[in-house]
């Protein structure tokens, strides 16, 4: 769903980033399968219908979605723009290089994602 989500009007703004960030985006809130156990102290706590209840938990919300969005995008906007400062000069010559996306839209296009998994 996330990767059909760029498709919305986004990937036509940010470019391929979208697809990407987007599948991230809707992928995002089942790490907790994987960062529960580990956060516990003994992991006895975490039996099969516990991990489904903590799994279905705050990443799951609709409220949590924009502080997971925000985060996301944070770090995609960010780690883009430092790789094209490290590509420097070079990249000014070329008439097709393209500047980091709008952070506005860049959290838009992985909010619509991130809400399509907790509603699906």
């Amino acid at each position: 769903m996330g990767a059909v989500t760029a498709q919305l009007g986004f990937r036509q703004r940010i470019g391929r980033d979208a697809a990407w960030v987007a599948v991230v985006a809707a992928v995002a809130p089942d790490l907790d399968i994987l960062l529960g156990p580990l956060m516990s102290l003994t992991g006895a706590e975490h039996g099969e219908n516990n991990l489904m209840l903590h799994h279905r938990g705050l990443t799951h919300s609709l409220l949590f979605a924009p502080v997971i969005a925000l985060v996301i995008s944070s770090i995609w906007w960010w780690v883009r723009r430092a790789l094209r400062r490290r590509e420097g000069p070079l990249v000014e010559h070329k008439t097709t290089a393209k500047p980091p996306p709008n952070f506005l839209l860049l959290y838009l296009c992985v909010l619509a994602a991130g809400i399509t998994h907790p509603a699906a």
